[in-house]
């Protein structure tokens, strides 16, 4: 059984204090103070329950989450103009979306090198400030984040969503590529009918012949439901629209310290 079956009885299992749970798309461990509630509530946050995710506020996580996010943004502008992308840097963002049995945010992208073009391109913007950089990679990016922002108000389609990456997950075992047309074609549908009926949608621009290709739309929609869950940790993380805003230097000098390894 997947990691994440247990969320399936949301409705009836309840929070037990020193207790270790999984989020269906924080894909995070949660541990529980002592205080029983129904299992629901982690889905949908109520600030009476005291829940804890296990992604430290520091500002590592932070920024390896942003960088997840501009890799995201980077491909998704790849696949809509060049029609194709790198993909060792596509298969760490699809396999985020399976792992549930990561313990902190390393685990999830196995290893934060492999966001090292998001890292960079992360350090570019936040250098270039109100100066210019790549503003297409910035629509993307806050986009995603205003979306996340919608989805964890609507518990049910986070159920959803759950749903649909566990369908996904038994094709990836299956065909033991998280790439295969299948596996991607089943989390593209999950985005499609799910995040994308929430509005405002990503507009995304690119040549039209590549964005008709029904390949690489499976392919970028895919790409942004892999940016919800960067999306998530961000947020876990402490990150927030006013850190954006007012903590550039901060993020700028971990990004840069991280690079330099």
């Amino acid at each position: 059984m997947p990691a994440c079956a247990m969320w399936s009885a949301a409705q009836s299992q309840t929070i037990r204090a020193g207790h270790s749970y999984r989020h269906p798309i924080h894909g995070i461990l949660i541990r529980c103070w002592p205080v029983a509630t129904p299992l629901r509530a982690a889905i949908a946050p109520n600030p009476k329950i005291k829940v804890r995710p296990f992604v430290e506020s520091t500002q590592r996580n932070r920024v390896i989450a942003l960088a997840a996010l501009f890799q995201v943004a980077s491909l998704v502008k790849d696949v809509a103009w060049h029609g194709r992308c790198d993909i060792d840097e596509f298969n760490t963002l699809v396999s985020s979306l399976f792992s549930f049995e990561a313990t902190d945010i390393d685990g999830v992208y196995g290893n934060i090198h492999r966001l090292r073009r998001g890292m960079q391109a992360m350090a570019n913007q936040l250098e270039a400030g109100g100066r210019g950089g790549d503003m297409e990679l910035t629509r993307y990016v806050i986009g995603l984040l205003h979306l996340e922002r919608r989805l964890m108000k609507h518990p049910d389609m986070v159920q959803a969503i759950r749903e649909g990456i566990q369908a996904a997950e038994r094709q990836r075992e299956y065909f033991d590529d998280p790439a295969h047309e299948s596996v991607i074609a089943a989390l593209a549908q999950t985005y499609q009918d799910t995040i994308s009926q929430l509005g405002p949608r990503i507009i995304v621009q690119g040549e039209q012949a590549h964005l008709s290709n029904g390949d690489n739309a499976a392919r970028i929609r895919t790409l942004l439901l892999a940016g919800i869950r960067s999306a998530v940790l961000w947020r876990q993380a402490g990150g927030s629209r006013w850190r954006l805003l007012f903590s550039r230097s901060g993020l700028l000098r971990e990004a840069r310290a991280l690079l330099a390894h």
